[in-house]
């Protein structure tokens, strides 16, 4: 409450905000999106989060070009423009990333005014006269800026003088155990579970997200190794990182327990049925998913080829946590797993129906990516529906584009190659 009053007070006196990281890192969590959130529900805000990234220019910022029909090119408003003319309250997520780049900006950020394209000039304040007679376009009174920071680079990296004078810098303090075990008990953790996760990530603060761990609650699952090791991608980890990860589980008394079997689903009404998971005498429940109905979009079906698969508990289990985040959790999904672990027949095998291909390259722009790309929306699990394909020949920052427009939430599911799927 103590930082969100700060914001309030700030915001009276028409002062725009930089909320400052704790000083050691790593540290616990300040509740960062949270506090953005609540404070722009509470002032009735439309807001808008624009993620930071090393290759953003002072010009993308503001602007950004747009291929017309014919091939011919126009420049556009980017979100911050946009927010700017429409005063919405803008979240700028990762501003230590960029770090001289927003001293570029900073006309921007104290004064509200920018050079557009094509003479075009935003101001704070114009008389109807100069408005007309020139290309100015005045800032809207009720836009505000937040910015944060990514919590990767100390202080002293990035925060400078000129950093700290284009906001109201307001120091965030990160919360203590007892505030954090309140949290947990208060969304109905039982607290000896909470006890044993805080002791843990007191151990493994720099890479744990309790955003990750409080993900659980929605996933209905008490299993505090499976959390742990699906929200720090452990089988992606470097050997002696994955030691060092498996001691601190013993040394926490987080015990690894033996992998479930997953009986293979049916189809009952216009449902998708997991039945429980089997276990040593734990009460589990069967996971009900909606179905895709073919008569939804014929078009689509009548592209699908209907492979051969063959069910086993592994393949299982990964579709039902990829159904759960696409349906149950509403996230879209990165698949992560070399060639040959069995991605495509996953995918194939849950949606039964046609899928797009795009393969990125090095040298793809937004968008030719986005061109001739086709788009369902009728479908209960996918939406939109796209398959990416070595996406980490990409450049930053098309794929910070790319993530930032057809990703706003991603839920990561790790395929390893040691469990590779049968054909």
């Amino acid at each position: 409450m103590g930082l969100l009053t700060s914001f309030m007070q700030a915001h009276a006196f028409g002062w725009d905000v930089s909320l400052i990281p704790p000083t050691i890192l790593p540290s616990a969590l300040t509740s960062t999106s949270t506090l953005v959130r609540v404070f722009s529900r509470l002032l009735g805000y439309d807001s808008e989060m624009l993620h930071m990234y090393k290759e953003l220019g002072g010009c993308e910022l503001l602007m950004r070009r747009k291929i017309e029909d014919g091939g011919a090119t126009s420049w556009e408003p980017n979100p911050l423009v946009e927010a700017l003319w429409s005063g919405r309250l803008l979240h700028l997520s990762g501003l230590d990333i960029i770090g001289s780049t927003a001293g570029s900006l900073s006309w921007m950020f104290q004064d509200h005014e920018a050079k557009l394209w094509e003479g075009k000039r935003i101001v704070g304040y114009a008389s109807p006269d100069k408005i007309q007679a020139s290309k100015l376009l005045v800032a809207h009174p009720s836009f505000c800026i937040i910015s944060t920071t990514s919590k990767s680079l100390p202080l002293k990296d990035w925060l400078s003088d000129k950093q700290a004078n284009m906001f109201f810098p307001i120091p965030s303090q990160p919360m203590d155990t007892q505030e954090e075990l309140s949290i947990f008990t208060t969304m109905g953790h039982p607290k000896e579970l909470a006890d044993t996760l805080l002791q843990f990530a007191e151990k493994y603060r720099a890479s744990i997200s309790a955003d990750n761990v409080l993900r659980s609650q929605r996933l209905e699952t008490l299993d505090l190794s499976f959390i742990i090791l699906q929200s720090l991608l452990s089988q992606f980890l470097p050997a002696i990182e994955y030691l060092n990860l498996n001691m601190l589980l013993k040394e926490s008394n987080i015990c690894m327990k033996a992998d479930a079997f997953n009986p293979s689903p049916h189809i009952k009404e216009d449902n998708i049925i997991y039945p429980p998971l089997s276990s040593s005498g734990e009460q589990t429940y069967p996971t009900i998913i909606p179905s895709f109905k073919p008569s939804e979009d014929p078009a689509g079906v009548s592209w699908h080829v209907s492979h051969h698969f063959y069910d086993n508990s592994l393949q299982t289990g990964l579709m039902r946590d990829l159904a759960i985040d696409l349906e149950l959790l509403g996230e879209h999904v990165v698949l992560l797993g070399n060639q040959s672990v069995g991605k495509n027949k996953i995918v194939d095998r849950l949606c039964q129906r046609f899928k797009l291909f795009k393969t990125l390259r090095e040298i793809d722009t937004l968008y030719n990516y986005l061109k001739d790309t086709s788009q369902y929306f009728d479908f209960a699990i996918f939406k939109q529906f796209m398959r990416q394909d070595q996406r980490s020949t990409l450049p930053d920052s098309t794929l910070s584009l790319f993530f930032h427009i057809s990703f706003p939430l991603l839920s990561l599911l790790a395929l390893p190659p040691s469990q590779a799927l049968l054909p």
